[in-house]
C-alpha cells in the first residue's frame, strides 16, 4: 500500500492503514517494564513440584543451580545459571 493511504480503510478487508501502530513505542515500553517487574518471581517461585516420600517438593531453576554444585557438576551449575538467569537479564 502507498503511504498517502495510510489510515484509510484497507480495500480488501476494511480495517485501517498504519505504517506503524499507534502508540506502539509506549507499548513496548510498557511491556518491557511489566517484564523486568515480573522476572525475580520467575526465580523465587517453584516451576516443579514433586512429592517424594509422602511430602511435596518445588524446583526452581536455583534449586537445580544449587542441586548441581552440590553434586560437584561446577560446569552444569554454571552452564545452566549462565543460560537461564544471567543471559536473559
Amino acid at each position: 500500500m502507498p503511504v498517502d493511504r495510510e489510515s484509510h480503510p484497507c480495500p480488501r478487508c476494511g480495517e485501517r492503514i498504519w505504517r506503524y501502530k499507534p502508540y506502539g513505542t509506549m507499548r513496548a515500553l510498557a511491556l518491557t517494564i511489566a517484564g523486568f517487574v515480573c522476572y525475580p518471581f520467575a526465580y523465587l517461585y517453584p516451576m516443579e513440584y514433586n512429592y517424594q516420600l509422602g511430602s511435596l517438593q518445588g524446583y526452581s531453576i536455583m534449586t537445580g543451580v544449587f542441586k548441581l554444585v552440590d553434586a560437584h557438576f561446577l560446569l552444569f551449575a554454571a552452564i545452566i545459571f549462565m543460560a537461564s538467569i544471567v543471559t536473559p537479564s
